[in-house]
């Protein structure tokens, strides 16, 4: 799944459907990998908040967003950010 910036400050998650939607009718065992690497291309500038890359505590809260839904089954690899960042 891939996180679209500047959802942190909204009641719900832009990914929180998704969640809900995989932990109720197809099942909480669910493998999904939540993507930070996001990257703003072409006219993505023009349209905010897709004007820039996530920030650490927006896939925070999306990773937080998955468990408090029951998904458990979380892609477990480092980000790319806590290399470069």
């Amino acid at each position: 799944m891939l996180r679209a910036p500047g959802a942190k400050m909204q009641p719900a998650s832009t990914s929180e459907p998704s969640y809900v939607f995989l932990a109720r009718k197809v099942s909480a065992g669910t493998y999904i990998n939540i993507m930070d690497q996001y990257r703003p291309c072409y006219r993505a500038g023009e349209h905010p908040p897709l004007n820039r890359p996530l920030t650490r505590e927006e896939y925070r809260c999306a990773l937080a967003a998955a468990h408090r839904h029951g998904l458990r089954r979380l892609d477990s690899r480092v980000s790319w950010r806590d290399y470069w960042m």
